[in-house]
């Protein structure tokens, strides 16, 4: 494969013919394989920015169909970008402007240049290591972030999960968003998942709350339990206080974990 490079400028944006993808396509495949010194072929002189080819081997390189190299070649040639010479052995293509998008000798950098743009100064490098710096914290906050994210949802549905078998809720209840926010917001105060889960036992105990009343009506809700810091608290006072009563066994484990400990809701 030759060596070097080519050039393009953003005004290609501009050009007429950008927005038509197979002609950009094939223009720029043009500029590649076109020739960048004179060679002689068979007796005939190809000068620099031409090339000789053909429509079937363009269509090969560049994917297009035969139709579509055809179309293209002759939009390239309306507007003057192109020329071509067709004879019943071969056709040149010709790039008009050729020299505009070829490397100049004075823009490869020297080995001082290079050596000037590859050595950070001493303001940049230290930028350089406070951006490093910056970002490995940044990362190492959101990795907190996440962890407590996730260790908040388990913990907002273990509570859920408890609320479901010691209340005897079918698989219709869900965790909505009015229970995890209730849920969520006694965690962040401090409330362990034990306490609640002790304060959804007490809940469970209290005949007021169980359908004992005027209305005959339940108030057992999950989010009426975690509401806030006060029905948490009361709620697990009944627990420890009211009579024994028949629990589940995760209900009665949970109560045998907290019993026995002075609970600390400040």
């Amino acid at each position: 494969m030759s060596l070097g490079w080519i050039k393009l400028h953003r005004q290609l944006l501009e050009w007429e013919w950008y927005e038509d993808i197979n002609t950009t396509r094939l223009f720029v495949h043009l500029l590649l394989i076109a020739n960048h010194k004179d060679k002689n072929w068979r007796g005939i002189l190809i000068k620099k920015s031409e090339k000789l080819t053909s429509q079937i081997k363009l269509a090969d390189e560049t994917k297009l169909t035969r139709q579509q190299v055809r179309t293209s070649l002759n939009k390239l040639k309306s507007t003057n970008d192109i020329t071509i010479k067709t004879t019943a052995q071969h056709t040149v293509i010709s790039i008009i402007n050729w020299d505009l998008y070829q490397e100049k000798p004075n823009e490869q950098p020297t080995d001082n240049q290079r050596i000037t743009n590859e050595q950070p100064t001493d303001n940049q490098r230290i930028t350089t290591n406070k951006n490093v710096k910056n970002v490995n914290n940044e990362k190492e906050c959101k990795k907190k972030e996440i962890n407590t994210m996730s260790a908040n949802a388990n913990d907002t549905l273990e509570i859920f999960s408890y609320w479901k078998e010691v209340m005897k809720k079918s698989n219709s209840s869900i965790l909505n968003a009015k229970r995890t926010k209730a849920i969520n917001e006694r965690l962040k105060e401090g409330y362990t998942v034990d306490q609640i889960k002790l304060a959804i036992t007490g809940c469970s105990m209290t005949p007021h709350n169980m359908g004992q009343n005027d209305n005959c009506k339940k108030y057992d809700d999950l989010e009426l339990i975690c509401r806030d810091g006060s029905n948490v608290e009361r709620f697990a006072g009944n627990a420890q206080q009211l009579a024994p009563r028949q629990f589940s066994a995760q209900a009665e484990k949970t109560i045998n974990n907290i019993i026995d400990v002075e609970l600390n809701f400040d």
